[in-house]
């Protein structure tokens, strides 16, 4: 069972992760985590290249490559003793990022889906429904100034959330991709409260 929590940036994925799984080492050895947008290995040859080139960081191509391949590296660390993944971001991040790139959400999401066949796809998808001016404000809080800014900026965020509605609420994830089990929620509560849900939720899932 793969439950991934999805939402524009700055909705507070990461932290929710670190919430339920990172600071709970029980929890932790009982959970894969699968962290399909994160870093591989330092001394992977393409993030070598992401580090040492910045003109490669506004590069499409690369990028496009680049996550792919990240992807399946966390896809081969999934232990398969374990019967539960927990992900921050899915292949529906994928689509959300890339929604208009070629004019046609359609071709995107079938061009995402031939690229990411032998990847994990969840079974529920947690969507943190967030407002693009609460996720400005939780970036603006964040102490890591290393990270990318070039899809922090509002106009971006709006045609993510736009992405997201178009996605979820009318149901094209559920008919271009995978029948899945969305569960949303409106990100107006404190992260203690939603971590409090979507532990809920994981622990629902854990007892099928």
């Amino acid at each position: 069972m793969y439950v991934a929590i999805e939402g524009i940036k700055g909705s507070g994925k990461s932290t929710l992760i670190k919430n339920l799984i990172m600071q709970d080492s029980q929890r932790k050895q009982a959970i894969n985590f699968f962290p399909i947008t994160a870093s591989m290995h330092k001394n992977h040859p393409m993030e070598i290249l992401h580090n040492v080139n910045p003109s490669l960081k506004n590069n499409d191509a690369f990028l496009e490559s680049l996550f792919l391949q990240r992807a399946r590296w966390h896809h081969k660390n999934i232990e398969d003793h374990k019967s539960l993944i927990l992900g921050d971001r899915c292949i529906a991040t994928a689509c959300v990022t890339r929604w208009m790139k070629w004019n046609d959400p359609y071709y995107t999401i079938k061009k995402i889906k031939i690229d990411y066949d032998n990847i994990q796809s969840p079974d529920v998808i947690v969507w943190l429904n967030t407002t693009v001016n609460q996720a400005l404000k939780n970036l603006q809080k964040r102490t890591d100034k290393s990270l990318g800014k070039a899809d922090e900026k509002s106009e971006i965020l709006v045609k993510a959330a736009e992405a997201y509605e178009e996605l979820f609420l009318n149901h094209i994830y559920l008919k271009q991709i995978k029948p899945v089990q969305i569960i949303k929620i409106q990100n107006h509560l404190n992260i203690t409260e939603i971590a409090k849900e979507i532990q809920s939720i994981v622990k629902f899932y854990r007892a099928l």
